[in-house]
């Protein structure tokens, strides 16, 4: 008998994201046309057996049902983050996948319907940084880091589309060789091999660098901001904690990101609460508590210079946007 081939189930959720599902399916299909053979078999399932819409609009008819399942090695979700499980059943599905040895993951903006079902509680996860401060205000007993992706007892969390070729390339790797691993990423034109510590890509607020291209000072300066969201810090302490002196520090801040630290500082922030205005229904009370303002009334203010809509304005509108598609 010929070796057991590995089988990925790819549920789509309404809202998925149509590049992440492609370059997990292609990453595979590269893999086996390199191979000469194959090692992976694959599917499509959804709740039901209707048409699922994507981010994009697409729709994606899928091979199966959920519920009809027979219990797969990797079960992944790919859904958008508004996207919560609408059958009973679905949970029952992913629990019998982990109890019979299989793994469960986590896409993206997916991450909100596991965490959901509270199989994540008490996991670490690896979530999208656009989504990390809603996840850690929403579901507290979850430890969330912002790698590229991150296994922890058959939980696979993914962060973003690219991420999930990583996570492919790695299994390749593992399950074929390193070597038909590094040829899939070629034939992609995949240029970097990122492990699953590694950070994942930020912007910078600057226009032509990312995060990680921007100086060593800068970066660790920009690291202790995010790690006081909650609790103010003082510029001239993060400018010790960057080794420098506050002088020189508002010098260089503003030389790479064209802004002080202080205006980037309270940026971070504003950024924070937005992603809880628009993925929690937390009260802008609490929001705003959580992000270093003593008031609802303060961080409007600030949230409406930063955005030019106010909290309630911009929470109205995304339901609108969400509710423009039909899920």
């Amino acid at each position: 008998m010929g070796k057991r081939l590995t089988q990925f189930t790819f549920l789509c959720l309404p809202g998925f994201p149509l590049a992440a599902l492609s370059l997990a399916i292609e990453s595979l299909r590269v893999a086996h046309e390199i191979q000469g053979g194959r090692s992976f078999e694959w599917q499509t399932v959804g709740e039901t057996r209707d048409p699922v819409v994507s981010a994009s609009g697409l729709k994606l008819t899928p091979d199966c049902a959920l519920e009809d399942l027979e219990t797969p090695d990797v079960l992944m979700v790919f859904a958008g983050p508004e996207t919560r499980f609408a059958q009973k059943t679905s949970v029952g599905v992913l629990r019998r996948t982990l109890v019979n040895g299989g793994k469960i993951s986590a896409v993206s903006g997916s991450i909100f319907a596991l965490a959901e079902t509270g199989l994540l509680d008490r996991h670490t996860c690896s979530v999208h940084f656009c989504y990390s401060a809603a996840i850690r205000e929403q579901f507290p007993d979850i430890n969330c880091v912002e790698t590229v992706f991150h296994e922890d007892r058959k939980r696979v969390t993914i962060a973003g589309s690219l991420a999930v070729l990583e996570y492919m390339l790695h299994t390749i790797a593992d399950q074929i060789s390193e070597k038909v691993s590094v040829e899939t990423a070629c034939w992609l034109q995949h240029p970097v091999l990122r492990d699953e510590a590694a950070h994942q890509s930020q912007p910078g607020d600057s226009n032509t660098r990312t995060r990680d291209m921007l100086p060593a000072q800068v970066v660790k300066a920009i690291e202790v901001f995010s790690a006081h969201v909650e609790t103010p810090v003082l510029i001239r302490d993060v400018a010790s904690e960057a080794g420098m002196s506050l002088r020189q520090f508002e010098r260089v801040f503003k030389r790479e990101l064209g802004i002080s630290p202080g205006g980037y500082y309270r940026r971070i922030r504003l950024q924070a609460a937005r992603q809880k205005v628009i993925y929690t229904p937390a009260p802008l009370g609490e929001i705003a508590l959580s992000v270093g303002y003593g008031t609802s009334r303060a961080l409007s203010v600030r949230y409406e210079e930063e955005f030019g809509v106010s909290p309630a304005q911009d929470r109205n509108r995304q339901t609108r946007i969400r509710g423009a598609y039909p899920f």
